[in-house]
């Protein structure tokens, strides 16, 4: 699964269907999406101590996010039925089902907005590298040059976010994407 869809390639590239077929760009972008995995994991965890167990809502570091696969709390996975997300703002809030005591931790796997965009620089990336949709050689270059900087730019940020990422799913993921 890509997090991007065909369109968001053309509207990003100004690409029409006589230049390239939906079929050579969803091939990129999964491409794309198996690289991005192996490079920052599939998903963001990020880790919670309960201090104020009056405190019903958690703000996520990556404000931004595509979805949450799951939610732990002291190693049980908490029930969907028991939270909601504002996936615009990262903010989770607990129903009044759920309760929470000092020193619980809450643990959040999630997928960051900022991946699906990670994910549409290594599309154009490898559409411009493997795909004659530029002919200009000189901008051409130019371009990938500055897509290999953004893409090392967003991975740093996505590194310096303070949560984890999955490593040992990442691990896993990398053994399949070949």
């Amino acid at each position: 699964m890509t997090y991007n869809r065909i369109q968001d390639v053309r509207d990003r590239l100004d690409l029409s269907e006589e230049i390239i077929r939906d079929e050579e760009i969803q091939q990129e972008m999964e491409r794309a999406n198996r690289i991005m995995k192996a490079k920052v994991g599939r998903y963001i965890i990020e880790r919670f101590i309960v201090t104020d167990t009056d405190e019903n809502t958690l703000n996520l570091k990556h404000s931004e996010i595509i979805s949450v696969e799951k939610i732990r709390k002291n190693g049980d996975d908490v029930s969907s039925s028991n939270y909601s997300v504002n996936t615009s703002t990262g903010v989770i809030t607990f129903t009044s089902d759920e309760t929470f005591y000092y020193r619980d931790v809450i643990e959040v796997y999630y997928i960051p907005r900022i991946f699906a965009d990670l994910e549409l620089l290594y599309t154009e990336l490898f559409l411009l590298t493997h795909r004659n949709i530029l002919t200009d050689s000189d901008v051409k270059q130019a371009r990938i040059d500055q897509l290999k900087e953004l893409i090392k730019e967003t991975i740093q940020t996505i590194n310096q976010s303070g949560t984890i990422l999955s490593y040992v799913d990442r691990y896993k993921e990398i053994n399949s994407i070949w």
